[in-house]
This record gives C-alpha cells, structure tokens and sequence, in this order.
C-alpha cells in the first residue's frame, strides 16, 4: 500500500498537496495537521467530501518530533472533528493513546444524544463505537 504523509502549515496547501497524491496513485494519505495554526474544519470537511478515500490523521508533539505545541486539550480538540469519520484512521504515539481514547469516548458520548449527534452518524455506528471502546470507559 502507498501511503504518502503530507505536513503542511497551511490547510488550502496541505488539500493541494494530498489531491496532488491521490493523482499520483496513494492509496492512502496521512494528513499531519501538527504544524497548522487554523483550518482544522475546513480539512474535516475536505476529508468527509472523499468516503471512498482512506485518510490517516495525524498531530505529532514537538516531543515526537513534529511542530505540534498544544496541551492534551488541544490535541484532543484537534482529533476530535474526525471522530466518526468512517475513512479516517487516527495515527497517535504511544504517549497521546489516552488523550485519543478520550476523545473517542466523549464523541460516542455526545453521539448518544439525538439532537447533537453529528451528521451521518447513526446509532449503530454510536454502538460499534461505544463496544469498541468499552475496555476503556
């Protein structure tokens, strides 16, 4: 499979940079979004517009040798807009798994309520979600 890891500053650059990919034969792309400032949504949206294409999303740490700064939070408000996304894979480092996992469960969390849960998210994905996660509840 070839994956083709795209980091950018930039998120008009960083959509360029994986449709650039995707016509040059990925079949997957990992989008770094540690080093952008802005445009989290507008990447959440590009990557939702695309089901049929496999995205790996990832925020690497200035400790993990990306150019990401944040606290916990904010990593996991970074995650969080590609909770369930059926084609994203979330890519952490050992040390982020509970702040994803976090992550994981508030969104099934909030999903159970009908009034906010995310558009196209259904309660059977809400359910596949929550079993998965049940060991870390």
């Amino acid at each position: 499979m070839l994956i083709v890891s795209i980091l950018d500053d930039d998120a008009n650059r960083l959509i360029q940079r994986a449709e650039s990919a995707w016509g040059k034969g990925a079949e997957a792309v990992e989008l770094r979004i540690d080093a952008l400032a802005a445009g989290i949504d507008y990447i959440r949206q590009y990557v939702a517009r695309s089901p049929e294409r496999l995205f790996i999303v990832t925020c690497r740490s200035r400790s993990e040798g990306g150019r990401f700064a944040g606290t916990a939070k904010q990593l996991s408000e970074r995650f969080t807009p590609f909770a369930f996304l059926d084609n994203v894979m979330i890519d952490a480092e050992f040390s982020s798994i509970d702040t994803v996992r976090q992550v994981e469960v508030a969104a099934a969390q909030e999903a159970r309520a009908p009034l906010e849960r995310p558009e196209g998210v259904t309660p059977e994905r809400c359910a596949r979600l929550q079993e998965a996660l049940g060991t870390f509840a």
